[in-house]
């Protein structure tokens, strides 16, 4: 009986010594730590703290911030330390609760406050509420102007103002960065979020142009290139790559953008860093003039190959969701939407075509041109399907929008047709006399390498072919990116497919 309450009063003695001596533990961002310290101070230019040293003297030391990556707490309640490892596992929601449940503990030091305020900004950013989340980051600025994470609080302030469109308040953020006494890090991130926010403003491509590509030209410099290295810096430097993508499409100047994204590519091969991010910003802009299949091409490489980086495979998948009904495809559409539900848990609904026509005042005057039925195609009216055109039949024209044509339907109905279903011209009676056509002329090409490689839509090989094949061109729409629409026949059937013009002439 003795021993045992010995043993429980040692216990006992044990637990209160440790309760009493719990000390903090700093995670570099070379992967070491420093442990069994007493943080003293937080800075944003240096962490400073004390730790026991020989004859149990207290030694007082210091890291430069930058190279600091967290601070683990020693007196950090229960549930701010579950409330991190639930931000960890992206369990947003629960993570905010445990934070809200921590703020009532009993904590003195002046770590608590900030840290507290900062999580639940970064919890409310990742669930997209970023009217929540902006002001918390600003508490945190105001807390402690000082404080290490204070700088990484105003650029994720900016990244939140971003989200909502509104580039003039992501400038002003990003602007702080810029004229503040921070790290060179925050400087290179105030001044790549300020040309992001350029491009919100109609006329400011331009001047995002140059300034990413001020950015890039730093990046050349020996100090700069030395820090790549560090992932901070990667990113940075791919951001800056991927924003001059976007400020050339948006400025119109495709054939020099489609070069650079090219360049791009093989610079995220060649660092092994940022190929998914690069193939899914080509596929965006790709998808800005139309170029559905191209675009299709990237986004499905994205999902195929790059699914270890799960925000930008989840992307591929969302966009894939989306193109392929407006390539005619909704089959595989409808495929990428389960994809993205088994994968992600989330659901997303195929765009069906009649959810694209919309609504048009009743015309009263007679057209002047008709469309011509291409073949039995579904005719909509107020998003639902209202009959079919006749093969041959002549109906008036209203007008186009987008991928759809308006026109006077069955039963004098105003409606809708797809663009691909009809052919616009005037009416007979008011058509010129034709000359006369020609036969159209059959283009040829001969395959000059063995094992050359011909796919489908759906960028699959079904057909290999040997050199001196020959093959009848019937698409030159995707010349300008590398290939050309074949007619193939394959196990006893003539079907369509692609092939690389490097392989042909």
């Amino acid at each position: 009986m003795f021993n045992k309450a010995l043993t429980i009063a040692l216990c006992l003695s044990t637990l209160n010594l440790w309760a009493q001596t719990k000390t903090d533990t700093i995670i570099r961002r070379d992967g070491n730590s420093q442990d069994r310290i007493t943080i003293k101070s937080d800075h944003y230019d240096k962490v400073s703290f004390s730790m026991q040293g020989p004859d149990n003297k207290s030694l007082d030391s210091e890291y430069p911030a930058d190279t600091v990556f967290d601070i683990q707490y020693g007196d950090a309640p229960v549930e701010f330390q579950a409330a991190r490892n639930l931000m960890e596992a992206e369990r947003y929601d629960v993570a905010l609760q445990k934070l809200v449940a921590s703020e009532t503990k009993p904590v003195s030091r002046s770590w608590f406050k900030i840290e507290i305020a900062f999580n639940k900004a970064v919890c409310n950013h990742k669930l997209g509420r970023y009217d929540m989340a902006i002001p918390l980051y600003e508490q945190v600025a105001n807390l402690d102007p000082k404080a290490r994470i204070t700088p990484i609080a105003i650029s994720q302030m900016g990244e939140c103002y971003l989200k909502q469109a509104k580039g003039a308040e992501a400038s002003k953020s990003f602007l702080r960065l810029i004229q503040s006494d921070y790290s060179p890090i925050y400087k290179l991130k105030g001044a790549l979020g300020k040309a992001i926010s350029r491009q919100f403003d109609g006329d400011g491509q331009g001047e995002a142009l140059k300034d990413f590509e001020s950015l890039l030209s730093q990046f050349q410099t020996e100090e700069l290139s030395g820090k790549l290295s560090d992932s901070r810096y990667r990113e940075i430097l791919l951001e800056s790559r991927l924003g001059k993508g976007r400020a050339l499409v948006s400025l119109k100047k495709q054939t020099e953008a489609e070069s650079w994204y090219e360049g791009i590519i093989g610079s995220a091969r060649e660092e092994k860093y940022g190929e998914a991010e690069v193939f899914n910003a080509r596929g965006d802009a790709l998808l800005l003039t139309e170029q559905y299949l191209r675009a299709l091409w990237d986004y499905q490489r994205v999902a195929t190959v790059y699914f270890s980086n799960r925000d930008q495979h989840k992307y591929a998948i969302r966009k894939c969701v989306d193109v392929f009904p407006l390539a005619g495809d909704e089959a595989n559409a409808k495929r990428y939407a389960a994809l993205l539900e088994n994968s992600y848990g989330e659901k997303k609904t195929v765009q069906q075509i009649a959810e694209e026509p919309e609504e048009v005042e009743p015309v009263l005057e007679t057209p002047k041109e008709l469309v011509v039925a291409l073949g039995d195609a579904p005719f909509y009216v107020d998003q639902k399907e209202a009959g079919t055109l006749t093969k041959g039949q002549s109906y008036g024209f209203i007008k186009i929008s987008a991928n759809w044509v308006n026109i006077i339907g069955p039963e004098n109905q105003s409606g809708w047709v797809h663009k691909d279903m009809v052919q616009i011209g005037k009416p007979e009676t008011e058509k010129e006399e034709e000359p006369k056509k020609e036969e159209p002329v059959v283009k040829m090409v001969t395959v000059i390498v063995d094992g050359a490689q011909i796919y489908d839509g759906n960028q699959k090989v079904f057909h290999t072919a040997k050199k001196g094949d020959k093959y009848q061109i019937v698409d030159e729409s995707q010349k300008a990116a590398g290939w050309y629409g074949i007619q193939v026949i394959a196990d006893g059937k003539t079907v369509s497919g692609w092939i690389n013009l490097q392989q042909v002439q």
